[in-house]
């Protein structure tokens, strides 16, 4: 163990070899130099510290003047505004028993998505995304008046994207929730809760696979294995084209997911770094409407 007090600056390096310091006691030092090889190191309170190498290629800086920018560098999510293709997603609340497995849907247009990098400008992915979340308030015969739970950002439409690596439950697809200051709970516009409330925030948002998918395990039948319909509550749905029973959107889903997680696997000291997600504001969203019953 080296102990090492109020060195000016502190320089790791790694050599070909590996190459302990062992009860030294370093005082009043302008440097120290540590040489080791794949090892673990901890730091704290240091003014300065240089690591190079550290067993992964690359260098970082830790100064109190030094230049943070690289701790914001990764991907980056933008769902857009721009509508490009139209989906269907299960409308929440309507009464499908008498369906035999299938699920009662609504029509919503789809979004498209865009994946970049903030440094490696070669990097670009794009999908569709479903914005809409519409649920049953009452049932008036064969009508529905349904509300649109869709999540619109408030003010800042900036998130991080928290790595889920299962959703559904006991699927096989992963997802990203976004989080603003450390919290799951965001500011939003004014839209309806899972309880049908007006409300000024949402929790829990994600961008996550969407449409029909297929579910590994079904927890709302009999948990066996099929083709689902996905509703939401304020998420986005990650959608294929031509999204349909036969059609899921799996593969689309696990496509993206998994290149923008390797895309973050790039941070050579610390491991993944930060998933940025800008959500464009939509203007004039629908937030109530009848609809015909299939029954």
């Amino acid at each position: 163990m080296a102990i090492i007090k109020n060195a000016k600056n502190i320089n790791i390096q790694v050599a070909n070899h590996y190459t302990s310091l062992s009860k030294i006691s370093h005082e009043e030092s302008e440097e120290v130099i540590i040489e080791a090889t794949k090892q673990n190191l901890e730091l704290s309170s240091q003014k300065r510290a240089i690591m190079q190498g550290f067993g992964r290629e690359g260098a970082i800086s830790n100064d109190d003047n030094a230049d943070e920018g690289s701790k914001d560098e990764g991907p980056i999510i933008t769902i857009t505004n721009q509508k490009v293709g139209w989906g269907y997603i299960k409308l929440i609340g309507a009464d499908d028993r008498k369906l035999k497995g299938n699920y009662i849907t609504i029509g919503i247009p789809l979004y498209k998505m865009l994946v970049t990098h903030s440094t490696d400008k070669t990097f670009k992915l794009e999908t569709m995304v479903s914005r809409d979340s519409w649920i049953v308030n009452r049932i008036e015969g064969k009508y529905a008046e349904i509300y649109n739970c869709a999540f619109e950002p408030k003010d800042n439409n900036e998130y991080e994207g928290v790595f889920i690596d299962v959703y559904p439950h006991h699927n096989d697809t992963a997802a990203y929730k976004l989080e603003q200051n450390n919290s799951e709970t965001l500011h939003s516009e004014e839209r309806f809760n899972d309880r049908k409330e007006k409300v000024f925030s949402a929790k829990s948002i994600m961008i996550h696979v969407g449409g029909f998918y297929h579910n590994e395990k079904d927890p709302t039948y009999d948990n066996k294995p099929r083709i689902r319909a996905g509703g939401s509550l304020g998420c986005f749905g990650i959608t294929n084209k031509d999204n349909s029973s036969k059609s899921p959107s799996d593969n689309e889903t696990k496509n993206i997911i998994n290149k923008i997680r390797e895309k973050s696997d790039d941070d050579k000291i610390f491991g993944y770094s930060k998933v940025k997600i800008i959500i464009e504001k939509r203007k004039d969203v629908e937030r109530i409407k009848k609809v015909i019953l299939p029954y």
